[in-house]
C-alpha cells in the first residue's frame, strides 16, 4: 500500500511539473514582444481577414523599407504578367544598377524567363532582377512596347505608387524597384504589412517566397539563388515552421529588415514586419515572437453583426411626406482578431460620416448633401480597443432617405408664409378685441368710480342718471327737444316752483 501510495504522488508531481513547465514555455515563446517606448524599432503584426492590428510599435512611423520594396515589385509583375514563361533579354537597363547593390548576378543580352527573374529577384535579392521586371513589366503597363527603357522604368515606379494608395499604404512612397537607399523612398510598417497581404493573394508569390533555393540555366551561365530568411531555413535557430517566406532587406539606414508570415490551423494568415532593426538577432527573433503570437495567442471576436442598426440619426432636410431617420449598418460581420484575454466589452465603435451623403449639424442631428438608397456606402465604422482606433469597416445606410428638392423648398417656403400671415391676422384679432374689451371695462370701472364719488358726496340722495351706455357697452345717444330746457333743481327747498312767463304785448 505504501509503496503504491509513494507511486501515485511521485506522478502526481510530476505531471504538476509537466503542466508548470508547459505553462512556462508558452508565456515565453507566446508573448507579445515588448521594447523600450524610445526605442527605434519598427514593429508590426496584422490579420488581413479583418484588418486587424495585433501589435504594433511605431506602426505608422515613416521608415527606410530596403528590399522589403521588392514585394511590390515581384507583385506588379504577376498582375501584369500572365505567362510567366515569356522570356526577356537584359540589355542598357543595368547600366541603373547602383553601386553596392545586392545582385542576382545577371549579365547584358542574358535571356531568362520572367519567372527566373522574380526567383532572382526574392532569393538573391537581386536590384539587377528588379531593374529587368521594371522595364519589360512598365511597357506591358504602358501598353506602348516600343517606349523607351527609362520611360517604361518611370511607369513601372508610378505604378507602385499608384498601387501602393489603392491598396491602402498610405504613409509609403517608391522612388525605384529595388529599395536601394534614397530619402523619398519610405514606408511604414503598417503598411509593409498591407503590402504583404496583397501579393498573397497571387498563388505563385507564395510558391516563390516559400522557396530557399532556385536553378535555372540560361544562355550565358548557370544561377544557383538562395533565400537569406532565417525564419523558413531549416537548421536555422529562428526556424519557424508555421512561418512563409516573404522577403527581407538591409541597408546602413534601413537597418536590418523583414516582412514575414504564417498561417494557423484555421488558415488564418498573420504578416509580422520588424524594420530598423540594429541586429540579426532582433530582425528574425522578433519576427518570430510576434507570429507565435498571432498564432498562439489571438483569437477572433464578433463585435457586431451584419445587417442590425447600430446608429440611428434624424435628418433635417427630408422631403416632404417623409418621416423617420436613416439607420446605418454594417453588410458584414464586424470581426477582429486580438488578445485572448480581450472581450467584446474591451471594443466600442463609432459613426464617421461621408461628406458626399452627410452634413453634420451643431447638434447630433444631420443634413442630407444627396439623396441616400439603401446599401448605399455612407461613412466608416471606427472600432476601438480600449479607448484606441483598432481598425474601420464600411458603413451602409439600412433604409431609402431621400432629400428635399427645390420644389418641397418652395412648398414648404409658401406653407411657412400663410402659416405665419395666418397668425398676424389672428394676434390683430385677438388684439383688438382684447383692446375694446380693456376699453368697455375701463368705461366700467369710471362709471364705478364716479357713482361711488356721488354716493359719498350726496349719500341716499344720489340724483338718477339716464345710463350712458347699453347692456352691450355702446353709447345711447340723447336727443334734446328744443324747447325743453333742462333747469336746476333747488337744493334749499322742498318743491320746485315753475312760473310761465308771458310776453306782454
Amino acid at each position: 500500500m505504501k509503496n503504491k501510495n509513494i507511486l501515485k504522488r511521485t506522478l502526481s508531481s510530476f505531471l504538476i511539473v509537466v503542466v508548470l513547465l508547459l505553462n512556462i514555455t508558452s508565456n515565453i515563446y507566446a508573448a507579445a514582444p515588448k521594447v523600450s517606448k524610445d526605442s527605434s524599432l519598427g514593429l508590426y503584426l496584422y490579420e488581413d481577414s479583418t484588418k486587424s492590428e495585433l501589435y504594433s510599435h511605431n506602426g505608422n512611423k515613416k521608415m527606410y523599407p530596403a528590399s522589403t520594396t521588392k514585394i511590390m515589385t515581384a507583385a506588379l509583375t504577376l498582375e501584369y504578367i500572365k505567362d510567366l514563361n515569356k522570356k526577356v533579354t537584359t540589355g542598357s537597363e543595368l547600366n541603373r544598377l547602383p553601386a553596392g547593390s545586392s545582385t542576382a548576378s545577371l549579365y547584358k543580352n542574358e535571356t531568362l524567363s520572367y519567372k527566373d527573374l522574380l526567383y532572382g529577384l526574392m532569393l538573391p535579392s537581386g536590384n539587377d532582377a528588379a531593374i529587368v521586371l521594371a522595364c519589360n513589366v512598365g511597357k506591358v503597363i504602358s501598353k506602348d512596347k516600343n517606349i523607351s527603357k527609362d520611360k517604361a522604368y518611370s511607369v513601372f515606379v508610378k505604378e507602385m505608387n499608384k498601387k501602393a494608395k489603392e491598396i491602402g499604404m498610405t504613409k509609403t512612397h517608391f522612388n525605384n524597384p529595388h529599395g536601394f537607399h534614397d530619402k523619398n523612398h519610405y514606408s511604414t510598417p503598417h503598411d509593409m504589412a498591407v503590402l504583404a497581404a496583397y501579393a498573397d493573394d497571387f498563388s505563385y508569390y507564395n510558391r516563390v517566397v516559400d522557396s530557399t533555393y532556385y536553378e535555372t540555366t540560361t544562355n550565358k551561365t548557370t544561377h544557383r539563388w538562395s533565400g537569406h530568411n532565417a525564419l523558413i531555413l531549416r537548421g536555422s535557430k529562428y526556424f519557424y515552421k508555421p512561418a512563409k517566406g516573404d522577403k527581407t532587406g538591409y541597408t546602413g539606414e534601413a537597418g536590418r529588415c523583414v516582412v514575414g508570415s504564417s498561417e494557423n490551423d484555421e488558415g488564418i494568415r498573420y504578416y509580422a514586419v520588424v524594420l530598423h532593426s540594429p541586429t540579426t538577432a532582433q530582425q528574425f527573433g522578433l519576427a518570430r515572437d510576434l507570429l507565435k503570437y498571432g498564432n498562439e495567442e489571438t483569437s477572433k471576436l464578433t463585435i457586431e453583426e451584419e445587417g442590425d442598426t447600430l446608429y440611428k440619426y434624424t435628418v433635417r432636410n427630408l422631403a416632404l411626406g417623409e418621416q423617420g431617420a436613416f439607420k446605418v449598418k454594417v453588410n458584414k460581420d464586424i470581426e477582429v482578431y486580438a488578445d485572448k484575454n480581450y472581450t467584446e466589452d474591451n471594443f466600442t465603435i463609432s459613426f464617421e460620416p461621408s461628406s458626399k451623403y452627410l452634413k453634420k449639424t451643431n447638434t447630433e442631428d444631420y443634413e442630407l448633401v444627396n439623396s441616400i438608397s439603401e446599401d448605399d456606402k455612407i461613412g466608416k465604422i471606427n472600432v476601438y480597443l480600449n479607448g484606441k482606433f483598432f481598425k474601420s469597416v464600411d458603413a451602409f445606410s439600412k433604409n431609402d432617405v431621400n432629400m428635399r428638392s427645390t420644389r418641397d423648398i418652395i412648398i414648404t417656403n409658401a406653407l411657412i408664409m400663410i402659416s405665419m400671415l395666418c397668425l398676424i391676422i389672428m394676434a390683430l384679432v385677438l388684439s383688438s378685441r382684447y383692446r375694446t374689451k380693456k376699453r368697455i371695462q375701463h368705461r366700467k370701472n369710471l362709471k364705478r368710480a364716479r357713482l361711488k364719488n356721488e354716493i359719498k358726496t350726496y349719500g341716499s340722495r344720489v340724483p338718477k342718471r339716464r345710463p350712458s351706455t347699453n347692456d352691450r357697452g355702446q353709447k345711447i345717444k340723447v336727443v334734446k327737444k328744443k324747447n325743453n330746457k333742462s333747469k336746476p333743481i333747488n337744493k334749499n327747498t322742498k318743491y320746485m316752483r315753475t312760473r310761465k312767463r308771458t310776453r306782454k304785448k
